[in-house]
């Protein structure tokens, strides 16, 4: 399909069209984050605190949106459980093996920027208690 075409009014076909506009999409393991950061933030009280990040991978958002490239960093397939726990798990390991002092997680999905993972959960209810526990420090 070409750049041009008029964009379709029917859902089944918008999705062809994004997907036709699309590169290949490279592989990625669900087991494995993305990528992690460290970096210095200011909290609610205005207190600078060590913020660990974890971009996680998981399946791709329903939405089919023309100007987003988070698909890039997804995955076909659901996401399985315990994988996002593992992610994290493994963000954590790697942060206490580099004696990174963290006080705070926050998780990046790159399954959806516009909470549509609702519909589509990247973690099941199964994975909420160990993913709870990454309240807690590295330290």
């Amino acid at each position: 399909m070409h750049y041009l075409s008029p964009y379709p009014e029917l859902p089944a076909a918008r999705d062809r069209f994004i997907l036709d506009l699309r590169g290949p999409r490279p592989p990625h393991d669900p087991w494995r984050y993305q990528g992690v950061s460290v970096e210095d933030e200011l909290t609610e009280r205005g207190e600078r605190a060590r913020v660990g990040t974890v971009f996680l991978t998981g399946r791709e958002c329903p939405w089919r949106c023309a100007m987003c490239d988070l698909w890039r960093h997804t995955t076909h397939a659901d996401t399985p459980p315990g994988a996002i726990p593992a992610q994290v798990a493994a963000a954590r390991q790697l942060w206490r093996d580099n004696r990174e002092q963290i006080s705070r997680i926050k998780l990046y999905n790159a399954s959806s920027a516009t909470g549509c993972a609702v519909s589509r959960p990247i973690a099941t209810s199964s994975d909420a208690p160990r993913s709870a526990d990454t309240k807690r420090t590295t330290r």
